[in-house]
């Protein structure tokens, strides 16, 4: 793994994620329950990256069967993206079983750890993902205006030339 240090905020850390590991030809699914996922499905549409959601209610951590069915029946599917913790309602998703779904079917997984990163576990040695995101202000009480990306040595070799930010 490597870490890759961000100047901005939250989004504009989740923004260089999504822009940066989805291809253009590639296909997300977004597991979404709250504003966060759905703040990454509006970068989605805002950069034409596609992407698909599978929503449920704020209160409801996301299902991992279903993430199961959707990968079996969809190989167009590239990644999925979740959000650790869901900022505006603490619900806490299954990220360690999520990531072994996404695992099993050789698809990219990405973290919006905003809310968990220094509070809740994630061991990269057990939780198989391309890249987690989260900044400096949050769980590690540190300034605003700072970012990071855990990253996957092999997966960010291939994000070349996936971004068009000149930022």
């Amino acid at each position: 793994h490597v870490c890759i240090p961000l100047q901005g905020s939250g989004t504009f850390v989740v923004e260089a994620m999504i822009i940066s590991f989805i291809p253009k030809g590639g296909k997300i699914l977004l597991l979404v329950n709250g504003a966060y996922g759905q703040r990454m499905a509006r970068i989605c549409e805002y950069h034409n990256r596609s992407f698909e959601i599978d929503e449920y209610p704020e209160n409801q951590p996301v299902d991992v069967t279903v993430l199961d069915r959707r990968l079996k029946s969809d190989p167009t599917i590239t990644h999925v993206g979740v959000v650790y913790c869901e900022t505006t309602s603490g619900i806490k998703n299954p990220i360690q079983e999520l990531s072994v779904i996404a695992h099993r079917h050789s698809r990219g997984f990405l973290i919006d750890a905003m809310s968990a990163f220094g509070a809740l576990r994630l061991d990269a040695q057990e939780t198989k993902f391309d890249a987690v995101v989260a900044s400096s202000n949050k769980c590690l009480e540190g300034v605003p205006g700072f970012g990071f990306c855990i990253a996957r040595r092999d997966a960010l070799r291939r994000t070349k030339d996936n971004a068009h930010s000149l930022s």
